[in-house]
């Protein structure tokens, strides 16, 4: 089983296309060949991830902030990002 780093949102203007997009996606991603996991980044550049597994991610920004509510945090070291997340299986 491979393991995927499923990011959607962001600080672009189309953030909330960006999240129809990875709805549309995610909803339909062959999840029994993959361990995925979900990231959503605000408008702000924050990043957010699932505490538990989730079947599909809403199309409605409110819904997805609602779902999306543990914080992941990265840092970045000769420009390699590692993510330490903070209570998510």
């Amino acid at each position: 089983m491979k393991n995927v780093l499923f990011l959607f949102g962001g600080k672009s203007n189309e953030h909330e296309v960006s999240i129809v997009s990875a709805s549309s996606v995610y909803n339909n991603w062959p999840m029994s060949d993959y361990k995925i996991l979900p990231v959503y980044i605000d408008k702000n550049g924050i990043w957010y991830g699932v505490k538990d597994e989730i079947k599909e991610i809403p199309k409605n920004i409110n819904e997805v902030q609602n779902i999306f509510n543990q914080i992941v945090e990265f840092e970045f070291e000769n420009g390699i990002a590692y993510i330490e997340i903070n209570d998510i299986k």
